[in-house]
């Protein structure tokens, strides 16, 4: 005998039924699932501190390495090599031999300007005669580490100091060249004290005072032929 196929549905197959169509109908929201998943996963290789990362500070350190290297070296180098006199320099030397204060030693003539130098510095370069000039004082001074002798007399009235260097130890003031009397010269001045320079034999030899250029070249002509 044959069921019949019309069975009625019972109340809960209704429910189940409508409870799923109502289940279909609804939109379904995933844009924060992909974000749940990436907040799961491990962190991308690209993220984590590798030889990229390192690089940056390794040569920013050998970079730094490298200036203070070249500084100790560019320091280093000016320690080493001759001290520079400037123009202001010289003229300070000048007024203080003018003034006599306490560094500078009072002397009468070249030989004892050449004993008392001697004293205070045994490498003082040789000085010259000063045919007719009255020696005034002397002294020694410290350019740098490096030590100039100076000597201070009169040429007409006037106080000229003749200071005398080694060119190895102590670099000349710049200046400028010009030629008096067919000779060339490194000129220059500062404070109202003018300055004629010029080099022989390893030894610069300044002449400084209120005399004019060509009254100071004059006069370190003179010398030089002493």
């Amino acid at each position: 005998m044959e069921q019949d196929q019309n069975i009625p549905e019972s109340s809960d197959d209704v429910a189940i039924s409508r409870r799923l169509r109502q289940l279909s109908s609804l939109p379904v929201d995933t844009s924060g699932l992909e974000a749940r998943l990436r907040a799961s996963l491990p962190p991308r290789r690209a993220n984590l501190p590798g030889f990229r990362s390192l690089f940056t500070p390794m040569r920013a350190l050998a970079a730094s390495i490298l200036i203070l290297v070249g500084l100790a070296t560019l320091i280093i180098t000016l320690a080493s090599g001759p001290a520079s006199a400037s123009t202001e320099r010289m003229a300070a030397i000048h007024q203080s031999a003018v003034a006599g204060d306490g560094r500078t030693t009072r002397v009468s003539s070249i030989a004892e300007a050449r004993a008392a130098l001697q004293r205070k510095w045994p490498g003082t370069p040789e000085l010259p005669e000063l045919p007719e000039h009255r020696a005034m004082s002397c002294c020694v001074h410290e350019i740098g580490r490096e030590q100039m002798a100076s000597i201070t007399f009169e040429v007409e009235g006037s106080p000229v100091t003749m200071a005398l260097a080694s060119s190895r130890d102590i670099r000349m003031p710049h200046g400028e060249k010009q030629e008096i009397a067919g000779k060339t010269y490194v000129v220059g001045s500062a404070s109202g004290v003018n300055m004629v320079m010029s080099q022989r034999d390893g030894t610069w030899m300044c002449l400084m005072g209120r005399l004019s250029l060509a009254q100071l070249a004059q006069l370190s002509e003179s010398l030089r032929d002493n």
